[in-house]
């Protein structure tokens, strides 16, 4: 037996209203029973779907290539995707032929807003929908809101319905907040809105689009090479996304330069206006140098004197102790016991004199000129990594007359530079 089509599927209608017909033809092919006439004991459907057929049941049959039609309806019982079988038993195979069948119930209300999407500078953090009502008047129930996808939302009322304005709204104002430079872009999100009158759980959906205005940031070339003390040109390309159109000041990171490399912007700001827009940055280096460091004194180890310098301080000491007995002699003697302490007094000032000159000359240091070597300034040669950024800094965009809050938004790009 051959059933053509093989499948239905139905469109998209309100739950507990009646399709119009589809026809499914059933035709004794004899591919199974060979000329054995088809005889179908029962006709049944799946799921929200019925049928009529003038097909013939046992104990009649349908001969060896003869057809009859089955006309099949669609009566949604709940919103979303449903599906079902049109089954026949007969007397082939394994007893049982089915037909897929599948339609869409769509809820009796649904869910409005004046506007699916909005345009919102990059860095603005909330913006705001209406969400209203639609379903025929006669409609009553209530609507419960709520969003999906990831989206923190508030609403002015939870809940929405017709006919009762003095108790529920038939609107409420939807806030989105939790928005970031870092959002994706278009962020989609859905508002669900649930009867809650009704055992069936019956949900209409309302898919909203925020198009966030950002820019991106590119330079070229993505490698450049200069002599140490040179100059070097990179371009950097402004691109609007989703109508941006705000300036956006360029630069390098300045913290991430090399030593002795300088960046400059020209022009410094850009402002993408339906287009592309450029900057040449001028990046610099300085040339390597090697300064000599003012003179260090180092000083000669100290060592003991050599011959010479104990035979001037045993002169010394010996001019000094007869000196003492000159001295001496001019106040007379008075007793030999004063003389013998005498003579001992003038030995042990004449080794003492002896000991200080030796040590004296042990700690006499000579001091040497050396010519040290510092650092060598400039820019070292290498392979370097810079980060040249655009920033923009402005109000982001007006929500309901409520001027924007001040926001900074940063895009990078890199590119490599070799100093030789």
């Amino acid at each position: 037996m051959l059933f053509t089509p093989p499948s239905l599927v139905f469109a998209a209608r309100a739950i507990d209203t009646t399709s119009p017909p589809q026809v499914v033809t059933l035709t004794n092919s004899g591919q199974y029973g060979g000329q054995t006439p088809l005889t179908i004991t029962n006709i049944t459907t799946t799921g929200d779907f019925n049928e009529t057929n003038n097909c013939p049941v046992s104990p009649a049959s349908l001969p060896v290539n003869q057809s009859c039609t089955f006309n099949v309806t669609f009566t949604p019982t709940n919103s979303g995707t449903r599906t079902g079988s049109l089954v026949v038993t007969d007397n082939v195979g394994s007893g049982t032929s089915s037909v897929n069948l599948t339609g869409t119930g769509n809820p009796l209300f649904s869910l409005t807003s004046p506007v699916l999407t909005q345009n919102l500078l990059i860095g603005t953090t909330t913006t705001t929908f209406t969400i209203s009502l639609s379903a025929p008047s006669s409609f009553t129930d209530t609507i419960a809101l709520s969003c999906t996808g990831g989206a923190t939302c508030a609403f002015s009322s939870t809940e929405i319905a017709l006919g009762q304005p003095n108790v529920i709204p038939t609107s409420a104002t939807l806030t989105l907040s939790g928005l970031s430079a870092s959002t994706q872009n278009p962020y989609t999100f859905t508002v669900s809105g649930a009867d809650t009158t009704t055992s069936i759980g019956t949900t209409a959906t309302l898919n909203l689009t925020i198009y966030l205005e950002d820019f991106s940031l590119s330079a070229s070339p993505a490698v450049n090479s200069v002599q140490t003390g040179g100059t070097v040109i990179y371009t950097a390309t402004v691109s609007p996304i989703n109508g941006f159109s705000q300036p956006v000041a360029l630069g390098c990171v300045t913290t991430a330069l090399p030593t002795g490399v300088t960046c400059l912007a020209n022009p410094a700001a850009v402002t993408p206006n339906g287009g592309a827009v450029t900057s040449q940055l001028n990046v610099s280096t300085t040339a390597q140098s090697t300064p000599v460091s003012s003179v260090a004194p180092r000083a000669r180890p100290r060592i003991p004197p050599g011959p010479m310098m104990m035979l001037v301080l045993w002169g010394a000491s010996n001019l000094m102790a007869l000196s003492a007995l000159l001295l001496r002699r001019k106040t007379g003697w008075r007793g030999m016991g004063r003389r013998r302490r005498l003579v001992f007094a003038q030995m042990a000032f004449a080794t003492l004199v002896l000991a200080t000159a030796f040590w004296m000359s042990c700690d006499t240091a000579i001091y040497t000129n050396v010519i040290q070597p510092s650092t060598i300034n400039g820019t070292p040669t290498g392979n370097y990594l810079v980060t040249i950024q655009g920033t923009f800094t402005g109000s982001t965009s007006n929500i309901n007359g409520i001027q924007g809050a001040i926001t900074t938004v940063t895009h990078i790009a890199t590119v490599n530079l070799t100093v030789q």
